[in-house]
């Protein structure tokens, strides 16, 4: 089973952002969310209840296999001889 991938983006209503996703599923049908939601989570949440995976540019929204801040460039350097 494959997930379809969503765009979540924003809109303005009367100065206020709202949040809308658009679709495209593998075999080229669109989708568009029909509400505009109040909060970004709503948005996401309402895709995720459709069976979609929501992307939004600059936003990571699934978690990294392992904490950023840990890589082997970061770590002290023991001194050589211990």
């Amino acid at each position: 089973m494959t997930m379809n991938r969503c765009e979540i983006f924003h809109v303005r209503r009367k100065g206020k952002l709202r949040w809308k996703w658009r679709s495209t599923a593998g075999d080229g049908a669109s989708g568009l969310s029909e509400h505009e939601y109040e909060l970004f989570y709503e948005c996401l949440a309402a895709a995720r209840k459709n069976g979609l995976t929501p992307t939004y540019p600059g936003l990571r929204l699934e978690q990294p296999q392992r904490p950023v801040w840990v890589t082997a460039a970061r770590l002290p350097q023991r001194p050589a001889g211990r």
